[in-house]
């Protein structure tokens, strides 16, 4: 259907701001001085807010019907009393995915209001200058305050709630099931530190969402994902901390013992498991460590195409299992070198075991 609105003034058509609220989102726009203007809208209710900075504010709703036709709506505008400049103020309040939010409460300057089915609120006979607006989302939503420097005249603005944050509580249990002290450090929306101990857990205030939550004792490192529901509390969320063979030294990482491959083979065999399961649990914990280079290299033997293939394959294969372990694939990256960076020169089988090797490199970040 379409909607055909003229706003009057006391003289007649005259200009003004409009903003929609209903069914679907639609940009404001102004009448110009004609007072009119024709919209093309899905049926349904709407709620209309005019607004002009001689005339004030007002606010109408209007229903189109499923059948194309065409509703006509008058809006008056009456003259304000003569109490100096004003300011319109239209607030949009939307959550972080951009959905209005109906019945969120609004208060500015004595003011207060509701915001429609469209999650908007029109504010009027605001003095110019700093305004404080409070709102208040409802259940799930964390309030708002924020400040708005007003000229006279017609304003808009878009306004995003972010969920309530929730407590989590977390605690770290070693092999024995025994609670140790440990820094807890959970990753989602932002990084969120805090310290359990043998007497009590660590408690985060976390946004719903997705997070990983390491622990870090003395008696080693844990990870555990945990899913943070709005309005939802979590029982106490407990973590096994391991001891690991793996050590991170400066910038690199280092293996509790050399993952194994099979002579002129890339595929990961089962004796490498464990390998990569202490190595993926200490990138996990490690959040400070951005970009690790999974490094490939080979012995001497075979040409130089040959062991640069070999050499990629292998550091793609263990890039894979860590990536298989819960490792965010954007903090690692795969090089293959072939033969080209030995650690010893040689060609003694012992100097060739150790040249076949895969090393862990730490890019970005660190300790």
């Amino acid at each position: 259907g379409a909607l055909a609105i003229d706003v009057l003034g006391p003289d007649g058509p005259t200009d003004a701001l409009l903003a929609l609220s209903g069914p679907r989102i639609v940009p404001p726009r102004r009448t110009g001085p004609s007072g009119h203007t024709l919209i093309g809208l899905d049926p349904g209710e709407w709620r209309i807010f005019a607004s002009s900075s001689l005339l004030g504010a007002t606010e109408q709703g209007v229903q189109l019907p499923e059948t194309a036709v065409l509703t006509r709506l008058p809006v008056q505008l009456a003259p304000r009393a003569p109490t100096g400049d004003i300011a319109v103020l239209l607030l949009r309040i939307r959550d972080l995915d951009g959905t209005p939010i109906a019945g969120a409460t609004v208060r500015a300057s004595g003011q207060q209001v509701q915001t429609s089915a469209g999650g908007n609120a029109l504010l009027t006979e605001l003095a110019p200058g700093p305004q404080r607006i409070w709102i208040e989302g409802g259940a799930g939503l964390a309030p708002r305050e924020l400040t708005l420097s007003l000229e006279p005249g017609s304003h808009e603005r878009i306004v995003l709630l972010e969920p309530a944050l929730q407590r989590v509580r977390i605690q770290a249990h070693d092999q024995r099931g025994r609670a140790v002290d440990a820094v807890i450090v959970a990753e989602g929306r932002g990084t969120i530190t805090g310290r359990a101990t043998p007497q009590g857990a660590a408690e985060l205030q976390l946004a719903p969402g997705a997070w990983r939550v390491t622990a870090r004792a003395e008696e080693g490192l844990g990870t555990l994902p945990v899913e943070v529901f709005a309005g939802e509390e979590l029982p106490v969320q407990v973590i096994e901390v391991k001891p690991t063979a793996s050590l991170l030294d400066v910038d690199r990482i280092v293996l509790g013992r050399p993952v194994p491959f099979a002579l002129d083979e890339y595929d990961l065999g089962p004796e490498a498991s464990p390998i990569l399961d202490d190595v993926a649990r200490l990138i996990r914990a490690q959040p400070s460590i951005r970009t690790v280079e999974i490094q490939g290299h080979t012995d001497d033997r075979g040409g130089v195409a040959y062991n640069q293939d070999l050499s990629e394959r292998r550091a793609l294969a263990v890039l894979d299992a860590l990536v298989a372990r819960g490792v965010d694939p954007e903090r690692l990256v795969a090089r293959g070198y072939g033969l080209m960076r030995p650690v010893r020169l040689g060609r003694d089988d012992e100097t060739r075991a150790l040249n076949r090797r895969v090393e862990l490199v730490v890019l970005e970040g660190g300790p």
